[in-house]
């Protein structure tokens, strides 16, 4: 390149020659050669700056568009199009004319990628047949969704049936002895639902003195587990055992021992626990003379995942409330089931221990929020399942059922057996995970302990404990003795580390689990597992 000093040098020495007639017409054309070298460097030059300028401006706008795109996932594509759109606009490049602006999922859950293409005039390399440039700048955001819990398929919870077309090949094989778990308003604090019951004793976690003493921790919203549809297919929300028939936690009650004496169904009435029993899902009156009802609410998708409360009811699913039954004893629940007593509401013998529909409805792409409440009087627990299943050709594997950050499960296990805790995306790579667990206490002989599981298998290498338990516990494992827990919550915080990744497309890939390695657990717990800090972010 010809320097500014260079040219007026090389002018100097023209001007110098002698005779300065004859060489005039030379020093003419060379003149004009260097001014016309330098200016079009210069214009060169201004293009190229201009491109620059443009590519930074396109990038930003690129970047926004992601961002507002990924904040609709995973409920509202159509949202995140409108949004990517509306920013790139806000940051100078509307779509049309001379700009277009793309955007769309990118097939990984939560990710979201959006470009910027606009077309400039050019100055200098326009006079060469070049008049215009197209710049382009794309970017990739994700949002990390609100934590999932629970279930890495359609199904959360036991299925007794193992029945392998309405269940996900994701789905554990088997008894799992896992329930959901909603306790009644009357029902203590401490017997392990933190959010639904309203009663509680001052010495528990979060019970305010007073008259009556208040539970801080009750939601009336109550619980929302997830529905996630991928494929649009007509759905039936499934509820098994959803009333509540008040048999023990290990299904030893005297009512259901006459039951079983009469003949009816042995199978699936048997007297004892899920160890003994698959179709025991542990129904428990705490008071003789109680019952309670279960209200199961579909709401339809949102834009807001934090507050599935917001999202509009489904119409096309109505709200259904489950009626509640409390055998007094063992005559009156045969005559019950076998004569229909006023007493005993039919619906009641249609769904104790059986898988029954909600509803049957067509489902888009989307997150769709199951609320659960608990109402009724005395102190009773009630465990169930929830399934959704897809009619076919659409297969099961395209529909996921998970609690949203929150669930009350009840144990009924062994040494060795585990439960999905909560789904951690490779994005959350260098995050901490937050869990915190309540009431983890009731143990035969009080001799359980945990621990945290990593999805690649091994125990979680060390967690900061606060609560129950205090320290850095490193591995990540702990008795859970009652003395300790019992009424009380223990916050967890995991860090995950900052090369960890997963196989984000695969459904049971992804997962923390817990495990009982000892003990015989009998316990109602609660669990809630949040991945704080900015939900939304670019990526590299």
């Amino acid at each position: 390149m010809l320097t500014q000093g260079a040219f007026c040098h090389q002018w100097a020495r023209l001007r110098a020659r002698s005779p300065r007639r004859r060489d005039s017409g030379v020093v003419a054309v060379l003149t004009a050669l260097l001014l016309g070298i330098f200016l079009g460097m210069a214009g060169f030059v201004l293009d190229v700056g201009h491109w620059y300028l443009v590519k930074a401006q396109t990038q930003k706008a690129a970047d926004a568009a992601a961002l507002a795109g990924a904040a609709h996932l995973p409920n509202d594509e159509a949202g995140a199009a409108t949004d990517a759109k509306a920013y790139a606009a806000f940051n100078g490049f509307s779509n049309g004319g001379a700009t277009t602006v793309t955007s769309a999922t990118t097939g990984i859950p939560g990710q979201y990628t959006a470009q910027v293409s606009t077309k400039v005039d050019n100055w200098f390399t326009g006079v060469f047949g070049v008049p215009t440039t197209t710049i382009t700048s794309s970017s990739n955001a994700e949002y990390i969704a609100p934590v999932r819990m629970g279930s890495p398929c359609n199904r959360l919870g036991d299925d007794p049936n193992n029945e392998a077309t309405r269940d996900s090949t994701a789905c554990p094989s088997g008894s799992a002895q896992l329930w959901v778990d909603v306790n009644s308003p009357e029902t203590q604090k401490g017997n392990g639902d933190p959010i639904q019951s309203t009663a509680c004793t001052v010495g528990n976690d979060n019970c305010v003195a007073g008259t009556p003493p208040v539970n801080t921790d009750y939601r009336p919203e109550g619980y929302f587990y997830d529905i996630t549809v991928k494929k649009r297919a007509l759905m039936t929300i499934e509820l098994f055992d959803a009333v509540f028939v008040g048999v023990g936690d290990s299904c030893d009650a005297s009512p259901l021992t006459t039951l079983a004496s009469a003949g009816i169904d042995n199978t699936r009435y048997a007297v004892g626990s899920a160890k003994t029993s698959p179709y025991c899902s542990g129904d428990k009156a705490f008071t003789t003379t109680s019952s309670m009802t279960t209200t199961f609410t579909m709401h339809g998708t949102g834009s807001n995942p934090n507050r599935p409360q917001d999202n509009p009811l489904l119409a096309s699913c109505p709200s259904h409330t489950y009626p509640g039954y409390n055998p007094q004893t063992g005559a009156d629940f045969v005559a019950s089931l076998t004569q229909g007593n006023a007493s005993f509401k039919p619906e009641i013998f249609a769904g104790f221990r059986k898988w029954v529909p909600l509803c049957t409805v067509t489902l888009d792409p989307g997150t769709y929020p199951l609320q659960v409440q608990s109402a009724g009087t005395g102190a009773n627990s009630n465990r169930f399942s929830i399934r959704a299943v897809p009619a076919a050709p659409v297969d099961a594997s395209t529909v996921s059922v998970a609690a949203h950050e929150a669930m009350t499960i009840f144990a009924n296990g062994k040494p060795g057996s585990q439960f999905y805790l909560a789904r951690v995306p490779s994005a959350a790579a260098g995050r901490v995970l937050h869990v915190r667990l309540f009431d983890v206490g009731d143990c035969v002989f009080d001799s359980c302990a945990i621990r945290l599981i990593s999805p690649n298998g091994s125990t979680v290498p060390s967690c900061v404990a606060t609560g129950a338990i205090n320290g850095t516990q490193a591995p990540c494992a702990f008795p859970t003795k009652q003395a300790n827990f019992n009424g009380h919550w223990a916050d967890l915080a995991v860090p995950v580390p900052a090369s960890y990744s997963c196989a984000d497309a695969t459904a049971t890939a992804c997962w923390y689990k817990v495990e009982y390695t000892s003990g015989d657990p009998l316990d109602t717990t609660a669990w809630t597992a949040q991945m704080p800090g900015l939900p939304v972010r670019l990526l590299p």
